[in-house]
């Protein structure tokens, strides 16, 4: 079993270990000190990384993208299922969705920071913005992908739209979701 699992691993890791010993072999026959090799990367890191520096930058950071894409999903989640499930919603809203996403974000953030201003806001905004509109074009997808007999069963069942959203098509939709959410990530 140890054997099984140390082969998978040697199948997977033996490129990218070919590249760091060539770049060991590279960098130490090369005199160019814009040149290290892998281990004097890695020593420096060493050097520079202290607990403070982790608290005061990389924590942030991390707090910062996990907010961003937690309002993102959330938002997602809510406006795909409402959109999803409405057809008015859906011809009207539709185009916006895929016109927001499909603006590169580089055009985006500088809208975002005349609009906020510069700061951690922006950035969990325009964190936020980037995963609500890429995942409500899959929660979209997704609901309105529910099987017509789904709908109808609960449309016989007389459930109103909430509960059928809430009890029937979100929950069929799921799978068709996260396999979408995982191809787009």
């Amino acid at each position: 079993m140890a054997a099984r699992a140390l082969i998978r691993w040697g199948t997977r890791l033996w490129f990218p270990t070919l590249v760091v010993i060539l770049w060991s072999m590279v960098a130490a026959f090369a005199a160019n000190p814009f040149f290290p090799s892998p281990f004097e990367i890695l020593l420096r890191f060493f050097e520079l990384a202290e607990w403070t520096w982790l608290v005061d930058t990389v924590v942030p950071t991390v707090v910062t993208m996990l907010m961003g894409y937690s309002l993102g999903v959330t938002l997602a989640l809510v406006g795909g299922i409402a959109i999803g499930g409405t057809p008015i919603l859906n011809s009207v809203l539709s185009p916006l969705v895929v016109l927001i996403r499909s603006t590169p974000s580089a055009a985006k953030v500088p809208v975002i920071m005349v609009i906020m201003g510069v700061g951690r806001e922006t950035i969990v905004t325009a964190v936020t913005i980037a995963v609500a509109f890429q995942m409500m074009l899959v929660v979209i997808r997704g609901i309105e992908s529910t099987r017509r007999e789904h709908r109808d069963i609960s449309r016989l069942n007389g459930l109103n739209w909430v509960q059928s959203m809430a009890w029937v098509r979100t929950p069929a939709a799921v799978g068709e979701i996260l396999t979408l959410s995982l191809i787009h990530i």
